[in-house]
């Protein structure tokens, strides 16, 4: 008889554990799945009123160190990387351009190109197609086949043009070419030595160190004559 009763309360004490537990079970379970404030509609109402807030703009001046620190660094990269991308195309293409030109034009022996503005230009107003220098501070200027009429200009910045028009008169100086014109100006006395040559059609514009004029001739002229 006792066996019995402890078979009995063993199963009573089972089931009404059993019991509590499913009721347990569907008490969370509905306490999960219960519908809450943000149903559907009301998360796409979130939604909504999320696109219509404006996103503050941040004063730069109120910025946090870090975060000002942050901004300087990236906007440094980004700017070096730029400018090193900039100065290396300018670089490029600047020594792209310099062989370009040096390719086209025809030195004499010795000489190099000269990218520079002579002073004589700048004060006569007139360009050279191109200009070749030597190692001796010779400047040789090529005007091209046109006249250029320097004389008048020359004569109104109180200078004068001395042209040698003979073949006498240029073999007797020691020079060459068709025509010979000495630019005399003010600025340029006893200091620099410029002349006009006209050879083959083309006019050469010369210009030598007034000291060494005189010991030039002779190797001015085998530039030329061959």
């Amino acid at each position: 008889m006792p066996q019995k009763k402890i078979v009995t309360w063993s199963m009573f004490i089972l089931f009404l554990s059993l019991a509590i537990v499913y009721s347990l079970a569907y008490i969370a379970k509905s306490e999960v799945f219960a519908p809450t404030k943000n149903t559907p509609a009301s998360i796409l109402t979130s939604f909504e009123d999320a696109e219509d807030t404006q996103i503050p703009v941040v004063d730069i001046g109120n910025t946090p160190e870090s975060a000002t620190q942050l901004s300087g660094v990236i906007s440094w990269n980004i700017s070096d990387l730029s400018t090193g991308l900039l100065s290396s195309w300018s670089n490029a293409n600047a020594l792209d351009d310099s062989l370009a030109s040096t390719e086209s034009v025809p030195l004499l022996s010795g000489t190099t190109q000269f990218f520079g503005l002579l002073d004589i230009f700048d004060i006569l107003g007139f360009q050279a197609e191109y200009t070749l220098q030597d190692s001796q501070g010779n400047y040789l200027a090529k005007l091209g086949s046109q006249t250029t009429d320097f004389v008048r200009t020359v004569q109104q910045l109180w200078g004068n043009v001395y042209t040698m028009a003979t073949e006498s008169e240029i073999l007797q100086n020691q020079l060459f070419g068709d025509k010979v014109s000495f630019i005399n100006m003010p600025v340029f006395k006893d200091k620099i030595v410029i002349m006009v040559i006209e050879i083959d059609g083309e006019q050469r514009l010369i210009q030598v160190d007034a000291t060494k004029y005189h010991n030039n001739k002779d190797y001015l002229k085998s530039l030329f004559i061959y």
